[in-house]
């Protein structure tokens, strides 16, 4: 087992969410496809897992249910983007802002980018 540390937890989790995004999937269809729950896989992007065993076993899921190598995602990716995949929405305060959403505004901004992700496939 490798125990990652949370720098290398939160590149990975951001190495997920860009990969996920390019192959068309969301958290939710991953959640399914892995059998692991929505709320793990937003703390693992997140990098916010901190028991290494159980990190590790959802790390061994879902690259196996991908088809990837156990360290895949510990680098970046090297596919470009088509244009239909490059997000125009940007739903993240700027940290210079001192106003903060609500967490279910945030929930919902988040559903709706998972939405028209979605919807550009029928668009294409």
């Amino acid at each position: 087992m490798t125990l990652y540390p949370h720098h290398i937890r939160k590149k990975i989790g951001k190495n997920i969410i860009s990969f996920i995004r390019l192959k068309g999937y969301t958290i939710t269809s991953l959640s399914r496809l892995t059998g692991i729950s929505a709320s793990t896989l937003h703390c693992i992007v997140a990098g916010e897992m901190s028991k290494h065993e159980i990190y590790h076993n959802n790390m061994v899921k879902i690259t196996e249910s991908l088809n990837l190598p156990l360290n895949f995602f510990l680098e970046p990716l090297s596919m470009e983007k088509e244009r239909w995949q490059i997000s125009t929405t940007k739903y993240i305060l700027t940290s210079s802002s001192s106003t903060r959403r609500s967490e279910l505004a945030q929930t919902l901004l988040d559903d709706l980018d998972e939405l028209l992700i979605i919807a550009a496939f029928y668009i294409k």
